[in-house]
């Protein structure tokens, strides 16, 4: 199953460095990442492919790290 996580954080590069090894913990195949840094925010865009089980373990691992204000996935294109 395909889908993106659409992440905003706070702490700009030490943020990206925290979801980065939370996301290499999962089961998922990790197909695309793309980030844009405002300020000190980043918005994430993570595109990957795994088991519904998975992404959804990953999705509240990713949503307790202190540095996530927003978190949604949204299905594949």
């Amino acid at each position: 199953m395909e889908k993106i996580i659409v992440l905003r954080a706070t702490i700009g590069i030490d943020s990206v460095g925290r979801i980065i090894n939370v996301v290499r913990r999962g089961k998922v195949n990790l197909q695309e990442v793309t980030m844009k840094f405002i300020d000190d925010r980043v918005v994430m865009h993570i595109k990957l492919d795994g088991s519904e089980n998975e992404i959804d373990w990953l999705s509240k691992k990713l949503f307790k790290l202190v540095d996530v204000d927003e978190m949604e996935v949204i299905e594949g294109a």
